[in-house]
């Protein structure tokens, strides 16, 4: 969502990677390679809601930030 209005972009494009750590008692913990660019921002409460999960991430963890000059 943008001060205009919202924004539309292919959130597939944004993804790199995606992938399930673990699953239990009807919690998951995912794993995802998210880009950030002219293109648009990759952001894990996006994914999850594109996945069909119905609320926010109870918590979003970083762990890593890779640069690369293009």
């Amino acid at each position: 969502m943008r001060d205009t209005g919202p924004h539309h972009y292919d959130l597939r494009k944004l993804i790199d990677d995606l992938w399930l750590i673990d699953w239990r008692a009807g919690l998951c913990i995912l794993g995802m390679r998210l880009r950030s660019d002219s293109g648009g921002a990759g952001r894990p409460e996006q994914v999850t809601l594109a996945l069909g999960f119905s609320g926010y991430p109870q918590s979003v963890h970083r762990t890593k930030l890779t640069m690369e000059a293009r």
